[in-house]
């Protein structure tokens, strides 16, 4: 079953500021959370690529599936960089 695409993006703490994206609300000063609707799914795409555009800012981590919504065997590789 389709499901949304949500990432929680953890920024580095200094730099120039965080630039608004429509789908994403940021949750202290340096994370924000990214949700893509279920119809990202409804073209019969098994694969997203996920644009995020917040300006010059450092990204330091990105985490799927921040919530633990989903089953997953290995939850360990929804983060990125790899711990």
């Amino acid at each position: 079953m389709p499901s949304p695409i949500v990432l929680k993006v953890e920024f580095e703490e200094s730099g120039e500021a965080i630039k608004p994206m429509a789908n994403a609300a940021m949750l202290d000063p340096t994370t924000a959370e990214v949700t893509w609707p279920v119809t990202v799914w409804f073209d019969g795409s098994r694969t997203y690529d996920a644009e995020l555009d917040f300006g010059p800012r450092k990204i330091k981590k990105i985490t799927l599936d921040p919530h633990g919504r989903f089953p997953d065997k290995n939850i360990e590789d929804n983060v990125w960089p790899r711990e």
